[in-house]
């Protein structure tokens, strides 16, 4: 028995440890998005493959060179069969393409902003939704605050009005009044804490954190971003949606340019050298059969039915829709930057209100409380004030996180 308990001990000990607590900041979520979020790492990855492949024009004018070789058993007319070795070497250097590598050097260098912009967006999304994240944890745990203090009033209300019952003051139903209110506020608490438990679990994993974890908020102190926001108008062209947009279009564009330079010739200088087995050269000596050859090369389509034309008009279309759909994305944009900035406004109002309202409600409950003591006030009437009190609060929570919210995206939209 002692060694179960032991045992189960250790356990206990070992959990205890694993569950290290972490305390985050709201500042802190930057950092921890772009450094341990599997998305945003990923999208890391994918900007340094496109980053190899820069320096097209430069490797263009690289050598080509390959070697082959091997042996061969062969038998031809009255000869005995033979097994002699083959080889060849060739050496290509580009001249001259038209200007089709330097076209090609342009358009990696486009995918390469273009992988560079999707990590950006990847980015700001996950920041966004860890942001969202936080506010309502925040949200939770204050509204959990908010039940378990409500609780505590109505059970000390309805021991008061159980008192006035027993004295013949009071009905039965005042009593099942607050015990329905009891219910709805332990409904309402489960369904916070299971709201509260999602919230962190999901947070942990957009930030790449252990799943044993704890953690612990810390309440975050906005009230820069009000005046920043508030006072400030935004050019969208940086946007990683508008960007994205207006990217592909420049690869677009590069593309048809490079399609209506089908005709330009290309111009090569090569070497080559090549040992024949006897079967091709019925020669017996080896240095009989080799050769080496030294030339310059210049090919030239005269027509390709039509093919890059096609590609050329089509890649032009498709570079004026995005350049049209950069233009819409940037007004919608700004129609839902100027939409949150009313929105900030009006909460920031809101948030004033609901304290005041707090500060009323608060005294009216407590008055509530003291005349019913006396006699003045009915079950109904203390009942009403808690509620209302309750309410208050659960609005100026929602209020909170509401303005959390919309100054989250705003930092997003202007890419911070």
């Amino acid at each position: 028995m002692k060694k179960i308990l032991l045992i189960t001990f250790f356990i206990l000990l070992t959990d205890a440890a694993k569950a290290e607590t972490t305390t985050i900041k709201f500042d802190h979520l930057r950092r921890l998005v772009s450094s341990q979020n599997g998305y945003v790492l990923a999208e890391e990855a994918y900007v340094k493959g496109a980053a190899a492949q820069k320096g097209h024009l430069k490797r263009s004018f690289l050598p080509e060179v390959k070697i082959n070789g091997g042996f061969e058993t062969f038998k031809t007319g009255h000869l005995d069969t033979l097994t002699q070795p083959t080889a060849d070497a060739l050496a290509k250097i580009n001249l001259f393409r038209g200007g089709k590598d330097k076209l090609e050097d342009k358009i990696i260098g486009q995918k390469y902003v273009l992988a560079h912009n999707s990590f950006k967006k990847t980015y700001l999304e996950n920041l966004l939704r860890a942001r969202m994240l936080y506010a309502d944890i925040l949200f939770y745990e204050e509204q959990l605050t908010y039940v378990r203090g409500t609780l505590f009033i109505n059970q000390n209300n309805l021991q008061r009005v159980q008192k006035q019952i027993d004295a013949g003051l009071a009905t039965e139903t005042d009593r099942l009044e607050f015990s329905l209110q009891a219910n709805r506020l332990k409904q309402d608490k489960l369904l916070f804490v299971e709201d509260h438990e999602h919230a962190i679990e999901e947070l942990k994993t957009i930030l790449g954190l252990d799943p044993q974890t704890s953690l612990k908020l810390v309440t975050p102190n906005l009230i820069n971003i009000d005046k920043l926001f508030l006072e400030k108008n935004q050019d969208f062209k940086d946007h990683p949606e508008v960007a994205q947009m207006h990217i592909a279009s420049q690869i677009s564009n590069l593309q048809k340019k490079q399609q209506e330079l089908w005709w330009v010739p290309n111009l090569d200088t090569y070497g080559l050298y090549e040992l024949h087995p006897f079967r091709e050269r019925e020669r017996t000596s080896v240095s009989d059969r080799d050769e080496y050859v030294f030339g310059v090369n210049l090919s030239l389509n005269i027509f390709d039915g039509l093919q890059s034309l096609t590609k050329s008009k089509a890649l032009k279309y498709q570079s004026q829709g995005l350049s049209q759909a950069k233009q819409q994305k940037s007004k919608e944009l700004q129609t839902q930057f100027e939409k949150l900035q009313h929105e900030l406004r009006t909460r920031k109002q809101l948030i004033g209100l609901l304290h005041q309202n707090i500060g009323q409600s608060q005294k009216y409950a407590e008055l509530s409380s003291d005349e019913y003591s006396r006699g003045v006030k009915t079950a109904s009437q203390l009942f009403t004030a808690s509620q209302q009190l309750y309410d208050e609060k659960q609005k100026l929570s929602e209020t909170k996180r509401d303005s959390i919210k919309i100054k989250s995206a705003l930092l997003v939209m202007t890419g911070n």
